[in-house]
């Protein structure tokens, strides 16, 4: 039985335009919410639930499809500012419980617009109420705001259930459900982009579906809406904003340019006091304010709310808004919150200390993969702004080059030379990534290459980031100039700087470590060395910079050499498109990849492909003349596909044959193989005769032998 009264009589519930908790439409109430109103059925043990939000979250249509569905006996009052008084509304709620208790039976009172009520009075009478409820009774509160009742007892004692804001959210599914009750057909993505935005707050997602749907109107575009749009502008100055007084709309505005909202910093920023007291006193009002923590220290406007007051503050007070922007991004940078420091110095057109922040960051978040963010804030700047600051046209660089364009990382390169020659600047950090990113340009010749990355870190500060990146140059020119020694100790302390600092230095000096080792014929070590790099690339997310092209080979190679056949062949695939990526590179590196990838592919019995990076390697190679190594490399991996002939022998053994051949030139026995083959010590011993016959060898050693001298072992190989 259900009941919804104005004194108490009864009558079957409605639903109309004038619902006290919206004011907006019947589609809220269209859309069901069956699993709150499971959660609300099930907490039928509890004397009191509170269903509290502010305006706009249809609460009173869930408490209307609450008592649809419970089978007990259900009244509904909604209540007023006339109920503000004790005897009024005891005599309201008596006459109320007294029509729907009987016997024992178990009953719900739903009190909607709680809210109402503020005097002491009232609210003492209403939890004396609470508290004299009989066991089989249960009362459930529905308010904007939370009530002055002794809750913190009873959630003590479990005696009360709640549902907020983010509870009555609606989910993605219900989003798309009420857009589509709209008469809206939105694509999945435009779907997801008002969920994100307006939260699953109901009314601003009808307030977005009339605004979308509005053909009077320019066309709105729904990944781009917002607390400004009009529609729902106006409903929240409405809601939340009608009756208040002038100073506290202020405090509201100017405080809107903050993510995170505590008495200090709103203080500070505001040049004000009492800061923390107003929040709190605010965050128990009907507003869309929410506390982040359980100490009232912190809190947060809703997305569109936060919007639309930003909105107004720039409207009423555009000077004033660059300067609270000034003050955020001081505070937040003596704080060392830099992210949000950026964002504030950007905001309030400081491009000087926004520059200076973000080449501080630029380092840190390439080393770290986070570029995202880096791309983001360059983005907010002209290509004129940039190449007026020598910071910001030295972070364009650094991140172009990690996207895989050498073409405009060299550009933006000479871009910060000229203006940081025009400045007439004397900073050693940016004259060291001056040449830390000079040593990246195609026309740098390899000795060249050693010295400017000497010089670079010897500029460079201990804890920056680049200095462990000017040590992976540095060793890569004596690797390549034959100078072994050098080039192990110059990349072994690259790759210990870097695991402080710098976890893409630390996989660049890894994998170069890897081609030493391979080059040694030393393949433990470049096992052990590319699996610290294959650690770093997955723990940082390093496998989408497209200048890793150089990890992706140094594993296919490894991965090919340990039988490893179907992860060496996708690694193969991921450097290839890689490197078919990558524009206006060094040649040394194009060359030098290119040609350790072949091997690769020689490994997996590919000839074609390996012969055509053979020939690629051979043009960048052609334009090197201080670099021997690569050109003995070149020559070696030549040799290697001249003697397999094509892959004739190779094309005969199987997969399992060829990983089983890859331990024949090692101490290991047949049940050892086996057992790291994880296959038994028959197969490997009938895969071990089949490669004999194949080989048209009598012994193991012998096997070995041609197998060497076939291309399918690497000379020195040990398994």
């Amino acid at each position: 039985m259900t009941s919804t009264s104005r004194e108490g009589d009864l009558a079957a519930p409605t639903h109309d335009r004038s619902a006290p908790d919206v004011g907006l439409p019947d589609h809220l109430a269209l859309i069901p919410r069956p699993q709150l109103v499971t959660r609300l059925r099930e907490a039928n043990g509890y004397p009191l639930v509170l269903i509290t939000a502010p305006a706009g979250y249809a609460k009173s249509s869930l408490l209307a499809q609450w008592a649809e569905e419970d089978g007990r006996r259900f009244a509904l009052v909604t209540l007023d500012s006339r109920d503000d008084h004790p005897s009024r509304l005891l005599n309201r709620l008596v006459r109320t419980l007294d029509s729907v208790s009987s016997r024992g039976r178990p009953f719900v009172v739903g009190i909607d617009e709680a809210d109402a009520l503020r005097t002491k009075g009232a609210l003492a009478a209403l939890g004396n109420l609470i508290a004299s409820l009989p066991s089989e009774g249960q009362i459930a509160l529905v308010s904007r705001r939370e009530l002055a009742l002794p809750l913190g007892r009873m959630r003590a004692h479990r005696r009360v259930f709640e549902l907020t804001r983010r509870d009555l959210a609606m989910s993605r599914t219900e989003t798309g459900a009420l857009l589509k009750a709209i008469g809206l057909r939105l694509t999945s993505d435009e779907v997801a982009a008002l969920y994100e935005q307006t939260e699953g707050w109901p009314a601003a997602l009808y307030l977005a579906g009339l605004s979308l749907g509005d053909g009077d109107g320019p066309p709105v575009d729904a990944t781009r809406f917002g607390g400004d749009d009009r529609f729902v502008a106006d409903y929240m100055r409405d809601e939340f904003l009608a009756g208040i007084s002038a100073a506290r709309l202020r405090f509201l505005m100017r405080t809107s340019i903050l993510e995170d909202l505590a008495g200090k910093i709103c203080d500070d920023v505001l040049e004000r006091t009492g800061s923390g007291r107003v929040l709190r006193e605010q965050a128990r009002s009907k507003l869309p304010l929410e506390p982040l923590d359980h100490a009232d220290g912190t809190y947060r406007y809703h997305p569109l709310f936060k919007q639309m007051l930003a909105s107004e503050l720039h409207r009423r007070e555009p000077e004033l808004e660059s300067n609270l922007h000034r003050r955020a991004s001081a505070w937040y940078s003596e704080h060392e919150r830099f992210e949000k420091a950026i964002d504030h110095a950007i905001a309030a057109g400081d491009d000087k200390h926004a520059a200076e922040l973000i080449w501080a960051l630029a380092a840190p978040y390439l080393a770290e993969g986070n570029r995202e963010k880096l791309h983001r804030w360059l983005g907010r700047f002209s290509d004129r702004k940039v190449a007026r600051s020598a910071e910001l046209a030295l972070a364009t660089a650094h991140l172009y080059l990690a996207l895989g364009d050498g073409d405009l990382a060299a550009h933006w390169t000479s871009v910060a030379r000229e203006a940081f020659d025009g400045a007439a600047m004397e900073d050693s950090d940016l004259e060291a990534d001056l040449l830390i990113l000079r040593v990246t340009l195609p026309a740098q010749g390899i000795v060249q290459m050693g010295v400017d990355a000497i010089r670079a870190g010897e500029l460079h500060p201990p804890e920056s980031p680049w200095r462990a990146m000017s040590y992976f140059y540095a060793g890569a020119s004596r690797h390549l100039a034959d100078d072994v020694g050098d080039a192990r100790e110059l990349l072994e302390e690259g790759a210990r700087k870097g695991s402080a600092t710098a976890p893409i230095a630390q996989v660049f000096c890894l994998v170069q470590l890897t081609f030493l080792h391979m080059d040694q014929d030393d393949l433990e070590n470049a096992l052990r060395v590319v699996a610290q790099a294959r650690e770093q690339l997955e723990r940082f997310k390093l496998g989408e910079y497209p200048i890793l092209a150089f990890f992706f080979v140094a594993s296919a190679l490894t991965r090919a050499h340990e039988g490893r056949i179907q992860e060496a062949v996708a690694d193969r695939n991921r450097a290839r498109e890689m490197l078919e990526g990558l524009d206006g590179f060094p040649d040394w590196y194009q060359g030098e990849a290119r040609i350790f990838l072949a091997r690769a592919c020689l490994l997996l019995d590919d000839f074609p492909a390996a012969m055509d990076l053979l020939a690629e390697a051979t043009e960048f190679a052609n334009r090197l003349d201080d670099a021997p190594s690569l050109r003995r490399w070149l020559s070696e991996a030549e040799s290697v596909a001249v003697a397999m002939g094509g892959g004739a022998v190779r094309s005969e053994l199987t997969p399992a044959e060829l990983r089983t051949l890859r331990f024949l030139p090692s101490h290991l026995s047949f049940r050892e193989i086996a057992e790291q083959s994880f296959v038994s010590a028959n197969t490997v011993k009938t895969q071990a005769q089949a490669i004999y016959r194949k080989l048209d060898a009598t012994s193991r050693g012998e096997a070995v032998e041609r197998a060497r001298d076939r291309g399918l072992l690497q000379n020195g190989s040990n398994g």
